[in-house]
């Protein structure tokens, strides 16, 4: 366990820089820790000078000194997965909107340098390390539950138990060493497209501000009334024949009685 939370350690502050500052860094003295307590846990066999062994193999070790023995305590390894899966579900979440925001027809950021290339399709361009890190992700948050699982230990220790553990535990602290130096290259090249999402903006007939229309109406008229008159006003903005896209919903506000009652007017106009 030691050699591979080393190991994540190691490469995380390496590649992902300030990811390390999630949480990891400050909590491993939880986790990392000496393990010297004979077969059945007792350090029986070095008499009165066991607790002294197990305290100085840490310090060579650069462990912690748990002061007992922990065969059947798996709460530091459980620690570590539950660490891991919710920095799953952080860099996850980042994996997932870069996804989302970057598929044809959106555009709405892209990558300097490029990213990997559509086998078939030439215009299209494949978001590699964004797709990689999700795929990490969900490996993680799996491994993870295998991890705690093996917290039910029979008796003093449990070999079936700390198998689990041990097939388990490495190939979860390598796949997020991987995912922060991800997430690190996806933060680095990530170029978003403001004239992209301008358009989209202006595609939705400026419909995305009604909610703020129907807060400004409230304060002039019961707030459910205030919903149905602007939910009344955008369909009527949906269902017209409309003037260009970003004068749609203004025109329907400007016109409609309500709209003229308060002396509101669309957010285009300056009140957004």
């Amino acid at each position: 366990m030691a050699q591979a939370l080393g190991y994540l350690k190691e490469s995380a502050s390496q590649t992902a820089g300030p990811y390390v500052h999630i949480g990891l860094a400050p909590g491993t003295a939880g986790f990392a820790k000496v393990s010297l307590s004979g077969a059945a846990g007792t350090l029986s066999a070095m008499g009165e000078l066991g607790p002294q062994v197990r305290a100085a193999l840490a310090r060579e070790l650069a462990l912690a000194d748990p002061g007992h023995s922990w065969h059947s305590d798996r709460s530091a390894p459980g620690q570590l997965a539950g660490f891991a899966a919710g920095l799953a579900g952080s860099l996850g979440k980042l994996g997932e909107d870069v996804l989302a925001l970057s598929q044809s027809g959106l555009g709405e950021v892209g990558f300097r340098g490029g990213s990997g290339a559509s086998s078939t399709m030439p215009q299209k361009q494949n978001p590699v390390a964004a797709s990689a890190l999700v795929a990490l992700a969900r490996q993680v948050i799996g491994l993870a539950g295998l991890v705690q699982g093996a917290a039910l230990h029979r008796q003093q220790r449990d070999g079936a138990a700390w198998f689990s553990e041990w097939l388990n535990l490495p190939h979860l602290c390598i796949s997020t060493s991987r995912k922060l130096s991800l997430a690190n290259e996806i933060a680095e090249s990530l170029v978003p497209d403001g004239a992209a999402m301008s358009r989209l903006l202006d595609d939705s007939q400026g419909l995305i501000h009604a909610e703020a229309l129907t807060f400004a109406l409230a304060e002039q008229m019961p707030r459910p009334e205030a919903m149905a008159a602007v939910k009344e006003m955008c369909r009527e903005a949906q269902a017209s024949q409309p003037p260009p896209p970003d004068r749609a919903c203004e025109a329907a506000v400007s016109g409609h009685r309500l709209g003229r009652a308060v002396g509101l007017r669309w957010a285009g106009s300056g009140t957004g």
